[in-house]
């Protein structure tokens, strides 16, 4: 397979922690292996995942205003006559790679990240990956798409070590030697309340029957107030909430604090590669869900996300499989080996980086349609109007 050249675009603002970074910076340096890789990164905030990343990357400011500026700035710090790819991860990002694709034909490919399906607008992009059912349904049955080629590719993790001075640290520190633990890695604001809430409703029914449970929460503290009420409503219950930025940082190295993880998305799958047992949220129950054999598509196809909707037979089974799983040691280790498997199937960047090879190998440059670019500005101009305000605000 021919070596390319593949220029990486996405777009950060704010504290940029979402799982979508760590995807980009886990893909590129699977990619790395075979093709010669560079990140743009896009935006306000040179993110994290992305400076750490071991695949070289640039910063470049932009608001959505400013795109000729930008794309002048990209032409200074990556030679266009050396790439034979643009792959971006974003709307926003899109936008300034398809511009310059537009000036050196070069051929792009776009992933969507995650989240729901797109309500308003997507840009008209010849080469779409995805990393969920959901969105693949949408992207093959949505008219806007038919000449599109649409590639589902939810594999975006790869191998890690466990930190174990930092889960020797929350072991002490929360004295959870002799505790069953549950762990739910979240960003710790409105949005993901209700699933918060789920893990200690039940955190805090389990312990009726097993006064040993504990829940610990990580992740980086965005409402103080949320956090507040939260620890006041369960003081004294072991429900720990972790928010120490040395310790989060690169959560998914504490895993194996846990022997049960409620995760979504990109954090599930991180549990799975080291063989958690696995639930995941539910928007129409009150606790999350154990994810078996029977309810695994189901979730499967919504990311595991806060999305799911679980049948009703499923959700009144729900409690009595936790408790039965908490009771019998063999089922539990059937329910790790379950983990393993699924990860070496769906989730490995070993298997993912297969089929985004094959895709950069038969890439070319579309002619794009004007009018869809201006859109695409548009849309980037209006997902920057709430940050470039706040910006010009503070220097008034």
């Amino acid at each position: 397979m021919e070596r390319k050249k593949i220029c990486y675009f996405i777009f950060a603002v704010g504290a940029a922690k979402g799982g979508h970074y760590r995807s980009l910076a886990t893909i590129a340096e699977e990619s790395a292996k075979y093709n010669d890789c560079v990140i743009v990164n896009l935006g306000y905030t040179h993110a994290s995942p992305i400076q750490n990343s071991a695949v070289k990357s640039h910063f470049v400011y932009f608001n959505g205003w400013n795109l000729f500026q930008a794309l002048k700035s990209v032409t200074k710090l990556v030679d266009m006559s050396t790439v034979d790819c643009f792959h971006t991860f974003d709307s926003v990002s899109f936008l300034v790679a398809r511009k310059l694709a537009q000036s050196y034909k070069i051929p792009v490919v776009t992933t969507k990240c995650g989240g729901p399906v797109p309500k308003k607008y997507f840009p008209k992009a010849p080469y779409i990956t995805l990393f969920s059912e959901e969105d693949f349904e949408y992207f093959i049955n949505t008219n806007k798409f038919k000449n599109a080629k649409i590639e589902l590719i939810p594999n975006r993790v790869s191998p890690f070590c466990p930190d174990q001075a930092k889960i020797d640290y929350l072991k002490n520190k929360y004295s959870l030697q002799d505790k069953i633990v549950f762990l739910r890695i979240t960003r710790i604001a409105k949005y993901y309340k209700k699933s918060i809430t789920q893990s200690i409703n039940l955190v805090r029914k389990l312990q009726d029957h097993f006064p040993n449970v504990a829940l610990l929460v990580v992740g980086h503290n965005q409402h103080p107030e949320e956090l507040l009420e939260l620890e006041k409503e369960n003081a004294g219950c072991n429900i720990f909430f972790e928010t120490e930025e040395s310790i989060i940082a690169d959560a998914k190295r504490i895993i194996d604090v846990a022997d049960y993880v409620i995760g979504t998305g990109r954090g599930f799958m991180e549990a799975s590669s080291k063989g958690k047992i696995l639930l995941s949220p539910s928007q129409n129950g009150d606790y999350p869900v154990l994810i078996n054999e029977s309810n695994f598509k189901v979730a499967f196809s919504r990311n595991f996300s806060e999305r799911i909707e679980f049948n009703q037979v499923i959700l009144d089974n729900n409690f009595q499989e936790i408790i039965s799983l908490l009771d019998t040691p063999q089922k539990s280790l059937y329910f790790r080996k379950l983990s393993m498997q699924r990860y070496e199937r769906y989730f490995s960047i070993e298997k993912g980086i297969e089929k985004y090879n094959k895709l950069y190998q038969i890439a070319t440059y579309k002619d794009d349609l004007k009018i869809d670019i201006l859109r695409n500005w548009i849309f980037a101009i209006r997902q920057n109007l709430g940050t470039w305000y706040r910006n010009a605000k503070k220097m008034l």
